[in-house]
């Protein structure tokens, strides 16, 4: 779990513009450094919730040691949801790509794993599952902007 010491407000222009967002996104980066502090912030999760955006939650490529170790996809959407709420997600994008082994090494001596899309996904009919190859592989795995800003559109 993670939280925060203090309240933090948000600033109301950040929340006029959740309110007037056509499409809300959530992702890419690491779950609990980079995604749910944000959710942290006071009247942002409320704001979320009651914008008529598509919400859409882009599930990173690799687990990250010491915050999501072994953590598949299911994992990753489940925690995400215990702090923004269930049903508010609309669409759930998720790479089914597999990196190459080479790309992996490095990872594996971080211990470090690609994330693994679990069928267990399939029950949920709450939201639209995007999956895809999505990925970008040079020194580091990544996700392709691209690939990403295209599914997006295509909403």
């Amino acid at each position: 779990r993670i939280f925060l010491d203090k309240k933090s407000y948000a600033l109301p222009d950040t929340l006029e513009a959740i309110q007037n967002a056509e499409i809300i996104v959530l992702g890419p980066g690491d779950l609990f450094s980079s995604i749910i502090p944000n959710l942290l912030v006071e009247n942002i999760i409320d704001s979320i919730k009651n914008s008529n955006a598509k919400k859409v939650f882009v599930c990173i490529v690799m687990t990250k040691n010491g915050e999501t170790n072994n953590y598949k996809a299911s994992d990753f959407l489940n925690t995400l949801e215990s702090y923004l709420g269930k049903n508010v997600l609309t669409h759930f994008i998720v790479n089914n790509s597999k990196c190459s082994e080479s790309s992996l090494l490095k990872y594996i001596e971080e211990n470090a794993s690609q994330v693994e899309v679990d069928y267990s996904l399939d029950s949920r009919t709450d939201l639209k599952i995007i999956l895809g190859d999505f990925i970008n592989e040079n020194e580091i795995i990544r996700h392709d902007s691209n690939k990403i800003a295209k599914a997006i559109i295509e909403l």
